[in-house]
């Protein structure tokens, strides 16, 4: 039991870490094999604990849930105008059209795929061909990441003007606010 909350709460969010990229988003999935093997320690062991012990064990939860509940509750409701995601929607409307072949960084997904003919995320940079690199027409990207992305694309690339960004200023709590900037595709 304690082998499957090593592996599944520490060593598989560990692992996809070394092997790419963890999304802050993703850490939620820790907890799960966690709360299992947590739940199975405790039907098993429990009952052969001393009665100091289970108080301790069971305080620790409870004092840990009352924290953690309450403090993600509290990051959500201070961060739920800026996580709104109407602005991007709104930026994926405004710019696209049905025909476009779109290379969006993923939190542009979910806006631009129901405008756009094709959507492409960054994931499918390692085998994307030269065919289809040339049909795409569109670009919804962190400005941070322009430069990497135009050198995969080679190509003229307009700036629109349109953006989601960040307050200025602002601090960043749990997941990372929106961040998008248009470009469009130069005829050649």
């Amino acid at each position: 039991m304690l082998m499957f909350v090593a592996i599944g709460a520490v060593g598989v969010p560990w692992g996809i870490a070394v092997i790419g990229h963890y999304p802050i988003y993703y850490s939620w999935m820790g907890f799960v094999p966690l709360a299992i093997g947590f739940c199975g320690f405790v039907s098993l062991e429990a009952p052969s604990l001393s009665t100091y012990a289970r108080v301790l064990l069971y305080s620790a939860v409870g004092i840990a849930c009352l924290i953690g509940l309450p403090a993600r509750l509290g990051v959500t409701i201070l961060q739920w105008k800026e996580r709104d995601y109407q602005p991007v929607e709104t930026l994926a409307a405004r710019t696209l059209n049905p025909e476009d072949w779109v290379y969006a960084d993923y939190p542009a997904y979910y806006a631009v795929k129901p405008i756009a003919a094709l959507t492409i995320l960054p994931t499918y940079r390692a085998v994307i061909s030269e065919e289809e690199k040339s049909h795409v027409t569109a670009l919804v990207i962190n400005p941070e990441t322009y430069d990497d992305v135009v050198q995969l694309f080679r190509a003229k690339w307009k700036d629109t003007g349109d953006a989601v960004r960040p307050p200025l200023g602002h601090r960043t709590i749990g997941a990372e606010k929106y961040n998008l900037h248009v470009w469009l595709r130069i005829p050649d």
